[in-house]
């Protein structure tokens, strides 16, 4: 028994970072961009329907130490224009999510695993531009919604750091999106 849990305990011990030191190069200013897959579910006059479609955009944000391994930061992160096209049934005519540019202002919090790589969470806002077109008329609006998501950012070279991330979002009114789920890869530049 006491062989079976000091074996457990070295196997522990092997997926725990080997520096104690603070996530180093996760401070301050940096900008990149981001790529990757978006899936946007919409209840489309009474049409369930959802569509994947390709995400990304440039970023751009600031982090600070405030803890031995704890870095807290702000990050805008700008979608191109891409259009969604959701079917619906013909009287419906058809609707369009994310028309436009689309923002994300968000918090994050990170926890340096070791000096190369950081895990984080983020929350905050988050927008879209919807389009729909009845039989009689065109209507378009944008919604405002949050995001949360998380992700793990590592250091490959001295001042770039590459990091994959999945956030959700929801923009929920009736008619319009219900949510949004992306999967990112990202790139950045830490100045």
């Amino acid at each position: 028994m006491r062989r079976g849990l000091l074996l457990a305990g070295t196997a522990l011990l092997a997926f725990l970072p080997a520096s104690r030191a603070p996530a180093q190069g996760f401070y301050g200013p940096y900008a990149g961009v981001e790529v990757g897959a978006r899936r946007t579910g919409a209840d489309v006059r009474t049409a369930d329907r959802d569509r994947l479609s390709v995400a990304g955009g440039p970023l751009a944000g600031y982090d600070r130490q405030v803890a031995r391994r704890v870095l807290l930061g702000g990050e805008a992160a700008v979608g191109p224009a891409a259009a969604d096209r959701l079917g619906a049934p013909a009287s419906a005519g058809r609707v369009s999510v994310d028309r436009g540019p689309s923002l994300d202002l968000t918090a994050r919090a990170g926890y340096g695993l070791d000096r190369a790589t950081l895990a984080y969470v983020r929350g905050g806002y988050t927008d879209a531009r919807i389009e729909a077109d009845a039989s009689a008329a065109a209507e378009r609006e944008y919604r405002d919604g949050w995001t949360l998501g998380a992700g793990i950012e590592r250091h490959i070279l001295e001042r770039i750091s590459a990091r994959p991330e999945y956030r959700y979002a929801d923009l929920g009114e009736e008619g319009g999106p219900s949510g949004r789920h992306r999967l990112l890869a990202g790139i950045a530049y830490r100045f």
